[in-house]
């Protein structure tokens, strides 16, 4: 009787540790199905990142074309129109630097948009500042290394056209924010409505800041007068 009470007990503890080792087994093979399953979810979550960065830098992409496009066909169009002689191109400085409502004005320029040049002598920091106007709001000026030559060519000349040819938002690295980027060709070449058109406008800002109603109401019908023979 003896032997029988050792073998089985022998029996059980086999049996307990057949069982034990199968548990650790079976808690093995889950912790590994586990491992698997969050290695492919983060194989998928990479692949999918990956696929809409490289969307978002194919749409940056096309983005960059048509707007390279749409700026080469408005030169064109301009070039063809008023010609290429005494041209130029250049950005729109210190919009970041004006009123709420000057920045949103550029921020609605449009292709092909005319915008008034305004000589500032008086400018503190550069007399032959130029100023950009829309609307006769002051949205920014030309830059200095041109300024002089543009300043003398309004004063002197006979006209001038400053066409709106591209326009986008870019990352400033002063104060990583994003800032509206206006870009004109300018065409100073003689026309005489045009420069009588620049000269009404001028006379109007100054009547309007004087609160002169009957000479606003005039330089407002001249202004419309000349505007037609323009076109």
């Amino acid at each position: 009787m003896g032997w029988i009470f050792i073998v089985a007990i022998l029996f059980v503890i086999l049996l307990y540790f057949i069982r034990r080792h199968g548990k650790e087994d079976d808690t093995e093979e889950i912790a590994q199905i586990r491992r698997d399953i969050r290695r492919h979810n983060l194989d998928r979550r990479e692949k999918e990142e990956e696929t809409k960065r490289l969307e978002k830098q194919a749409e940056s992409e096309n983005l960059a074309k048509e707007r390279l496009l749409l700026r080469e066909s408005t030169i064109k169009k301009y070039d063809d129109l008023y010609g290429t002689e005494n041209s130029i191109t250049c950005m729109v400085q210190g919009i970041f630097g004006r009123s709420k409502d000057a920045q949103a004005r550029a921020g609605t320029l449009k292709l092909g948009e005319e915008v008034t040049l305004r000589p500032e002598p008086n400018n503190s920091y550069d007399p032959y500042a130029v100023k950009v106007l829309s609307n006769r709001m002051h949205i920014g000026y030309i830059p200095k290394k041109i300024a002089e030559t543009v300043a003398e060519c309004i004063n002197s000349g006979p006209g001038y056209y400053a066409i709106v040819i591209h326009k986008e938002y870019v990352l400033s690295t002063y104060n990583w924010e994003y800032e509206r980027e206006v870009e004109l060709k300018l065409y100073l070449k003689p026309d005489p409505i045009v420069k009588k058109i620049q000269d009404c406008e001028k006379e109007l800002d100054i009547a309007t800041q004087n609160g002169d109603m009957e000479t606003m109401t005039k330089l407002k019908k001249l202004l419309i007068k000349l505007q037609e023979k323009k076109k």
